[in-house]
């Protein structure tokens, strides 16, 4: 009996495997809770300054140019900021 689980019927091609696979991952990713990491690059950032005693801001910008930003910024006013939307 155990080879009647080796039956062509129940072998599944690499191709049906890999889609059923993904079909699997993709259902178990949407399910599960984002976490900061996934969608990092979908938000909005600008970077808060003060210069000559007035706030300013930057455009706006995504998290990796942001974090460019807030260092320039830093560097050349002092403190700076970098505000998510």
């Amino acid at each position: 009996m155990a080879d009647a689980d080796f039956t062509p019927s129940r072998l599944i091609s690499n191709r049906e495997r890999k889609a059923k696979w993904r079909k699997d991952y993709l259902a178990a990713r949407s399910e599960s809770v984002l976490t900061w990491n996934d969608h990092r690059h979908k938000v909005r950032c600008c970077v808060l300054f003060v210069k000559n005693g007035k706030e300013h801001r930057t455009p706006w910008f995504n998290y990796t140019t942001a974090k460019v930003a807030h260092q320039l910024m830093a560097n050349k006013y002092g403190a700076a900021a970098i505000y998510l939307d």
